[in-house]
């Protein structure tokens, strides 16, 4: 759900304009947010791999 509010209908338009989409994920686990976000880019037929750019961090060393 939350991968679908980050990419609403101006997701289009911001890879129209920019070329590419970013998206920060300051506590990013196992990066779950951040495959969804590219699966939803899949649905919406978007080439998550050449117009997604992704910034992760996490402070457990563990998680990541």
């Amino acid at each position: 759900m939350m991968a679908k509010l980050q990419a609403n209908e101006g997701l289009h338009e911001i890879i129209a304009k920019k070329g590419f989409v970013s998206a920060n994920d300051p506590a990013c686990g196992s990066g779950a947010m951040i495959i969804a976000l590219a699966d939803e880019m899949y649905q919406q037929y978007v080439n998550y791999q050449q117009q997604l750019h992704v910034t992760v961090t996490d402070l457990d060393p563990h998680c990541v």
